[in-house]
């Protein structure tokens, strides 16, 4: 594993000699990340979203599926998916596409949703994002089943076992000893922040008490969307609960220029199909409008990741010990500007590229030996700032419709009151020149 720049040239500045022409030139190449930013997003195949999209290993011709219109939301609001392990296992083993057709049937779910896929017109952000930054289009999460299994393998490397989406899985979950990503960055001295949205419906004490066990008891998503969050240790130790913080928070951090070193953002609305249209893509925009316009910009990555296959079908079939293709997104000012980068890579290709960045121990040898997304950076980073749709951004106002007009609503105060004081200035005498000052 090669060194962080920043840590080489500190190494230099520490034995005390000038870098040389060469090394100073060696220090300055390559991509200087300094903030790594992970939106996990819900339950969409690499098919279901960019099946369709030009020059990737998309839905062959001939092949059957059903293009995405307005009344398939009113439809998926009504008839989930099952996401489960052995309907990922049915539709795997099936060999054929109309196994995700027949693992949803089976199940009492309309098998039908299961063929759904989203053009430019239906998902023009998430496409647009692909023809300005990087797609990958051999991208797979990291276990057959739900979200629980693989943000496991995201956030700590490995499943550790714990691979139900169910209360079943809770008591292990509370009980787990295995390091998160958010320890290593603790170890290293790397400031890091959680921004969970709803974080507020999450009772610490029912999860250290272990109450959310009870089957009278709801449990909240967000402990399979983000296992730390039923971990008692993250809300005991004061230093590790100090990185748990609301979704909201990081519109303020992204616009003052206080990112932490790693944002993982855990969104509401979330992107799950049989969620209120499309407020997750939107949700999602306003995330990246954010990322993009912060004074931290020049130095981010943001990857957005879509955790499982939400029970969408995917004509790729996994190489072993992965589950189904799922979208990954790449936005960054050392983004290679449409490209589509087909190295094989999983959950935990994420996970070592921040282990690499930061120089953390690692945490698994699955995390240790997966692919690198070197193929998707370039050395010197683009001059401008795109969200979609070639439209520049404007440096400000920054975050969702709301938070940006109470933005615009201060920047006309701040402007009037500076107008008023201009206008008193002006107006008033100004006294006479004299040689004596008192």
């Amino acid at each position: 594993m090669s060194l962080p720049k920043k840590v080489l040239a500190m190494g230099v500045l520490l034995i005390g000699l000038a870098p040389s022409s060469a090394q100073a030139e060696e220090l300055q190449t390559g991509p200087v990340i300094e903030h790594v930013i992970i939106i996990v997003e819900q339950n969409h195949t690499f098919d279901s979203y960019f099946g369709t999209y030009p020059g990737v290993n998309g839905i062959p011709d001939g092949a059957t599926s059903i293009l995405y219109d307005g009344s398939v939301v009113a439809e998926a609001g009504q008839n989930n998916l099952s996401n489960g392990r052995l309907a990922a296992l049915d539709a795997h083993q099936s060999g054929a596409m109309d196994g995700f057709v027949s693992a949803q049937d089976e199940r009492g779910f309309n098998g039908e949703l299961a063929l759904v896929t989203r053009g430019r017109e239906s998902a023009p952000v998430l496409w647009d994002l692909a023809d300005e930054y990087v797609l990958f289009d051999n991208y797979y999460s990291s276990a057959f089943g739900g979200s629980l299994a693989n943000t496991l393998h995201l956030f700590t490397g490995d499943d550790h076992g714990v691979t139900a989406d169910s209360k079943d899985s809770l008591p292990a979950l509370r009980t787990l000893e295995a390091p998160t990503v958010f320890d290593r960055l603790t170890d290293a001295g790397e400031d890091w922040k959680l921004y969970v949205g709803r974080l507020d419906e999450i009772d610490p004490e029912a999860v250290i008490a272990g109450e959310y066990d009870r089957l009278d008891t709801t449990t909240p998503s967000a402990l399979y969307w983000a296992p730390m969050l039923g971990m008692p240790r993250f809300w005991t130790d004061p230093e590790l609960r100090s990185g748990l913080v609301d979704q909201e928070s990081f519109y303020r951090d992204a616009s003052s220029g206080s990112l932490p070193s790693v944002s993982v953002i855990i969104p509401q609305p979330t992107d799950h199909p049989a969620g209120a249209g499309d407020q997750g893509l939107t949700r999602l925009q306003s995330l990246l409008n954010a990322a993009i316009k912060s004074p931290n910009w020049d130095t981010t990555a943001v990857f957005v990741v879509w955790d499982d296959w939400g029970g969408f079908q995917d004509h790729v079939a996994p190489p072993t010990g992965f589950g189904f293709r799922v979208p990954l997104l790449l936005i960054s000012p050392y983004a290679r500007t449409g490209y589509v980068s087909s190295t094989e890579l999983d959950h935990t290709s994420i996970l070592n590229f921040v282990v690499d960045q930061f120089d953390l121990e690692s945490l698994t040898a699955n995390q240790a030996s997966s692919n690198t997304f070197d193929d998707a950076f370039t050395d010197q980073p683009r001059d401008d700032r795109r969200l979609a749709t070639n439209v520049l951004l404007d440096p400000t106002p920054v975050g969702t419709l709301r938070q940006n007009q109470t933005t615009a609503v201060l920047y006309l105060v701040a402007f009037g009151i500076g107008t008023i004081a201009l206008l008193a200035l002006w107006r008033r005498p100004l006294p006479l020149l004299t040689g004596d000052s008192e």
